[in-house]
């Protein structure tokens, strides 16, 4: 089936985070972070300083508007300012063999570096929704819109068009962060939906940002209605020097993460299961209650007394077991599981690794070699400066080899 998007490059590429729907104005420093670690991970020599100046009218008050950190008197190893490859002469017609592959193996970098540049280029392009790619054909004009180059794009989306955050921006990510959990994604999941609208909050309106403390509160109420995890809430509630007033919503979700994993729940409380619990097995229930089940076990003839009581017992009417029946007959089977990135804070899932992990990045508390780790190697213990790397993974994924 053809696409009904106007942008052509939406569905090819999915490096960047995508940069649409009517609330996109909360999500621009998030989306410079991913096109910050993409640029990084491309090629050594596209830093956002390196790419920046590979165009000549790129000066450094743009610079600085679209990376302060790199724009800095002493940017970071990994964003400052790296020679860009230049091509060299064109060999004469008659040149040797010899020569040709030594020219062939003298313009690599620059050959790798302009790949990069387009490559780049269709990433960014790609995470736009069809208002922006429309603004960009408008910025075009007469010219195609692959003369729209990096830097003029990346300006746009930082200047005063997506400046203003409305009420109801703002908002939408308030009801994430308030609305129920969600059954149909893993607990982890669920803490993770919110705790990625709170650091959008943080980042675009951190008056409205709720404290560790007001999160914490939050996502116990929303989880109180569930019985499944009230035992593990109980048991963080007990533990030494917690209270309702101190209490944070990052030790609430590692503890109750850890422990409701190791908890042996009712089999009963299964209709509020989440999404990838494997701790029961679901009953094959009989439309009779248990007695009288248990009743039609029974190999004995049966005495009026008993009949009695069977007559007595109560039924599920037909419509409901026929409901119960097809639910569980089309039931999600598991998705296949996809490769993820590995976040030091979140473990493994399908978003970001620890270099772009916002929770992370607004936390003093880990440390550049926390921020950074995004492989195990063989024989490593997950210890990194006295903290134990996550390894979970999030639904539908798994490790990378």
């Amino acid at each position: 089936m053809a696409s009904s998007k106007k942008n052509p490059h939406y569905s090819l590429h999915n490096k960047v985070l995508k940069l649409e729907g009517p609330n996109k104005s909360m999500l621009i420093k998030a989306w410079n972070k991913s096109v910050n670690y993409m640029l990084r991970t491309l090629e050594p020599t596209m830093t956002p300083r390196g790419l920046l100046n590979f165009y000549p009218h790129c000066n450094n008050e743009l610079l600085a508007k679209l990376f302060p950190v790199a724009a800095g008197r002493n940017p970071p190893a990994m964003q400052r300012q790296v020679p860009i490859p230049v091509e060299a002469p064109l060999l004469a017609a008659n040149a040797t063999f010899e020569e040709r592959k030594a020219r062939k193996l003298q313009n690599e970098p620059f050959v790798n570096y302009t790949t990069a540049v387009q490559t780049a280029w269709h990433e960014i392009m790609a995470s736009f929704d069809d208002s922006i790619y429309t603004a960009l054909e408008t910025m075009a004009g007469a010219n195609d819109i692959l003369d729209i180059d990096l830097p003029q794009i990346c300006s746009y989306i930082n200047g005063p068009t997506f400046a203003y955050k409305s009420e109801e921006n703002i908002s939408f990510y308030e009801k994430i962060i308030s609305s129920p959990v969600d059954l149909n994604l893993t607990l982890q999941e669920n803490f993770e939906k919110v705790e990625n609208a709170w650091a959008i909050i943080k980042n675009e309106a951190p008056s409205r940002a709720p404290t560790q403390n007001a999160m914490f509160a939050i996502m116990k109420a929303k989880l109180l209605v569930n019985s499944r995890v009230k035992t593990s809430i109980n048991g963080f509630m007990k533990e030494e020097n917690i209270t309702a007033l101190d209490a944070t919503f990052d030790a609430f979700k590692e503890f109750i993460l850890n422990d409701y994993r190791k908890t042996d729940h009712d089999s009963n409380t299964s209709h509020q299961a989440f999404a990838g619990d494997t701790d029961y097995i679901p009953l094959k229930h009989n439309r009779f209650h248990h007695a009288l089940g248990a009743a039609a076990t029974n190999s004995e003839p049966e005495e009026p007394t008993a009949l009695a009581a069977k007559a007595n017992e109560r039924v599920v009417p037909e419509k409901d077991w026929a409901d119960y029946q097809n639910f569980i007959a089309n039931r999600k089977k598991p998705p296949k599981l996809k490769f993820g990135d590995l976040c030091f804070y979140h473990g493994w899932n399908s978003t970001h690794d620890s270099t772009m992990c916002a929770v992370m990045r607004n936390d003093p508390k880990y440390t550049a070699d926390q921020k950074a780790f995004t492989k195990v190697p063989p024989g490593h213990n997950l210890m990194v400066d006295n903290l134990k790397c996550n390894v979970n993974c999030a639904r539908g994924i798994k490790p990378k080899p």
